[in-house]
């Protein structure tokens, strides 16, 4: 027994070191929006002082960089996009860790960079002012930027500037994973996933290099990845690579969505499968699972003659230079979507963010909706669907769940205070329906979005704001559930406090977490101008949820209220 209150008392000591981490870091989290100097070298650029969707973005003067004596100052004609770029908007709080808890460190976005060289600092012998340039310098989405020596070379005069500024990070992908698969000419090697900004760089890098390159993609891409140079191309979805008779030297695969044996039948004895990326940018369905699959595939090709090989991908400026190269020579030609200007990045990256994350309900506000735009909005609903089926099923998954742990609370608590366990019953019961409703709205958007034929009486643009006002309802009920996950831990906190079998710190940290999930969402409820501020202030309580790995830790075993044993007259 003493052991076990060593090691509970263990654990709470952990929770708190925890939490006490938790507020010193989010507290001292901040940037520099809030300085209100006095701006000497003004210029515009695109940068966000908070997390969010897109909508947190703004294009506003900040101070123009000076270069330190290593750097080049570049007046930026044209920049890009990475998949990293949506995720240091949204910040999740794995992100956080490293980018600020609070608030972004760095608001500044944007590393793929060209442009025209306006100053250099005094270490630095490559390059002058006029110079065309290209490379790597955060942030870019700006008039100006600076960069290290290192990170650029000069642009091939028949290479545009929009072409020039697309190249490096998806460059480096391609190049340095291509790298890993030691491709000799005339060897067969697949792309996976070929008509992303590393595939289309793959395909055209492995021609370079004498290889017969077959290339997968989708339907509507098959006419692309042939005038980027495939010998080959397979349309996933009429036909299975893997099904196939072909035997590939080289598997780029930067998708990741086959087994490690289904990979390993369509290799060479000798050949090597790269494992480049996990299908494209953001948060998508089947992520984790991809992950996970090819860390499995790391692992157990070291026991077979066959080779998967994970690779990090870093700026080099060798490899800047080959590119170069290739591009000169017209080996490589980038591809590019489309073009926006400065003042338009938000609109880019709303189209960079369509797949939201696999928990599609919880991230609707954020990431479907686009505000005052019902068509835009139904558009994302068609693209997303799946993801969004994903999301009802989990929602509906952790609803019932929830019945079952407040059920099993109940059961825990009654002992202590019959009054207060009905009343957390009753308010974690409300917040379930309501839940269950949020599915429903989704449910009726995404009918509403197919537009099936019992609905041809409705014009598209009615159906398309019929879309925004189910996903509108939905993050209200999102909203509305919060409150009431809040409000039961009100009294979940009390009947702790009262149950003399768990530690009070635990009841302190549970009533701080209600606390939190009330203000914050009373204030996007009822206050939304303001709802963005108390926001930041108010999520920091959120974590005395805490409170509950102890109880998931030690459960509800041998937990029961303190009894007096009556001897019998």
């Amino acid at each position: 027994m003493k052991l076990k209150r060593i090691l509970k008392w263990s654990v709470l000591a952990i929770l708190l070191i925890l939490f006490a981490w938790f507020e010193y870091a989010y507290w001292t989290s901040t940037n520099d929006c809030d300085r209100k100097t006095a701006l000497v070298n003004p210029m515009k650029a695109i940068r966000f002082c908070e997390y969010g969707s897109p909508d947190v973005l703004k294009f506003e003067d900040v101070e123009k960089p000076v270069p330190n004596d290593d750097q080049v100052l570049i007046k930026v004609r044209a920049a890009s996009l990475n998949f990293i770029d949506p995720g240091l908007i949204r910040g999740p709080w794995p992100l956080r860790l490293m980018s600020g808890l609070r608030k972004p460190e760095k608001t500044g976005l944007g590393n793929d960079v060209a442009g025209l060289v306006e100053a250099v600092g005094k270490n630095v012998t490559l390059f002058k002012p006029g110079d065309e340039v290209f490379g790597v310098g955060r942030p870019s989405l700006a008039e100006y930027a600076c960069a290290r020596e290192r990170g650029l070379v000069i642009k091939p005069a028949n290479v545009t500037f929009e072409q020039a500024g697309s190249v490096a990070w998806a460059g480096f992908t391609a190049l340095q994973g291509l790298r890993q698969g030691n491709i000799q000419p005339g060897q067969k090697v697949l792309i996976n996933g070929a008509t992303g900004g590393v595939g289309t760089f793959a395909v055209q890098i492995a021609k370079s290099f004498g290889a017969e390159v077959t290339a997968v993609c989708s339907t509507g891409k098959v006419d692309l990845v042939r005038s980027i140079g495939a010998d080959h191309v397979i349309d996933y979805t009429q036909e299975d690579f893997t099904k196939g008779d072909q035997r590939y030297d080289v598997i780029f695969d930067n998708v990741n969505n086959h087994s490690f044996s289904d990979r390993r039948r369509v290799l060479t004895p000798n050949g090597i499968c790269i494992l480049a990326g996990i299908g494209g940018a953001g948060t998508h369905e089947g992520q984790l699972m991809r992950i996970a699959g090819a860390l499995k595939a790391d692992l157990l090709s070291r026991f077979v003659r066959q080779k998967f090989v994970r690779y990090g991908t870093a700026t080099n400026k060798e490899d800047l230079r080959l590119l170069s190269d290739l591009m000169q020579t017209r080996k490589v030609t980038p591809v590019i979507d489309r073009t926006y200007k400065l003042s338009e990045i938000a609109a880019l990256l709303y189209f960079v963010n369509a797949l939201p994350a696999p928990f599609a309900l919880l991230y609707v506000p954020s990431v479907l909706i686009v505000r005052g735009d019902a068509a835009a909005t139904a558009n994302n609903v068609r693209d997303s669907e799946i993801l969004l089926r994903f999301g009802m099923a989990g929602e509906l998954f952790s609803s019932t769940v929830v019945i079952f742990a407040v059920l099993a609370f109940y059961s825990l608590f009654k002992a202590v205070s019959g009054k207060h366990a009905r009343a957390m019953l009753a308010l974690m019961l409300i917040s379930v329906p309501v839940s269950y409703l949020n599915v429903l709205n989704d449910l009726a958007a995404i009918t509403f979005a197919r537009g099936p034929e019992f609905l041809s009486s409705f014009a598209q643009p009615q159906r398309d704001a019929l879309v925004l006002f189910f996903l509108r309802l939905h993050s209200q009920g999102l909203v509305l559930a919060q409150i009431f996950w809040g409000l039961w831990l009100f009294p979940f906190g009390i009947l702790i406090w009262r149950s003399g079998f768990i530690p009070r710190i635990l009841a302190v940290f549970a009533i701080i977490a209600g606390c939190g999930y009330v203000i914050s969402s009373s204030a996007s409820l009822f206050l939304p101008t303001y709802a963005g501020v108390i926001g930041q202030y108010a999520v920091i309580l959120e974590a005395g949820e805490l409170s509950f790995i102890w109880i998931l830790i030690w459960g509800a075993r041998d937990q029961r209220p303190n009894q007096v044993a009556v001897a019998p007259v």
